[in-house]
C-alpha cells in the first residue's frame, strides 16, 4: 500500500477504475451470482445460465446485467450492490485499524512519516 500525505477516506461511490475489461467481467460474475442466489431455489439454474455468455467472453458485462435485472429486477441487484458497499466499508475500516496498530497511521487516519 502507498503512503500519501492524504487522510484516508471512504472511497466515494461515483468513483470509477481505469478501464479494465477482464476487472469489468469478474466483478459483474460476481454481482450476477450473488444476484442469483438471492432468488428461490427454482428459480436459481436460469439465472445462473444467463452468466454462461460472459463467462466464455461471448457478451458484455453491462448486456449480461441488463439479462439479470429483467430477470431479477433492479431492486435484487440494488440489495446486491447495498451489501457490496457495506463490505467495503468494514474492510476499509479494519484495514484503517490495522494499519493503525501497525504504526503506519495515527489515530485520525493520516500517514505517519518514518523517522
Amino acid at each position: 500500500m502507498t503512503m500519501t500525505a492524504e487522510k484516508i477516506q471512504i472511497p466515494e461511490i461515483e468513483r470509477t477504475p481505469a478501464k479494465c475489461l477482464p476487472c469489468d467481467m469478474m466483478v459483474s460474475l460476481g454481482l450476477i451470482s450473488s444476484a442469483c442466489e438471492q432468488l428461490p431455489q427454482g428459480e436459481r439454474s436460469k439465472c445462473h445460465a444467463l452468466m454462461k455468455p460472459l463467462e466464455e467472453r461471448k457478451a458484455a458485462p453491462d448486456d449480461v446485467l441488463a439479462d439479470i435485472i429483467i430477470l431479477t429486477g433492479d431492486t435484487n441487484l440494488n440489495a446486491v450492490l447495498d451489501r457490496m458497499n457495506l463490505i467495503i466499508f468494514s474492510a476499509t475500516a479494519k484495514a484503517k485499524e490495522k494499519l493503525i496498530a501497525q504504526g503506519k497511521l495515527d489515530k485520525d487516519g493520516f500517514p505517519i512519516e518514518p523517522r
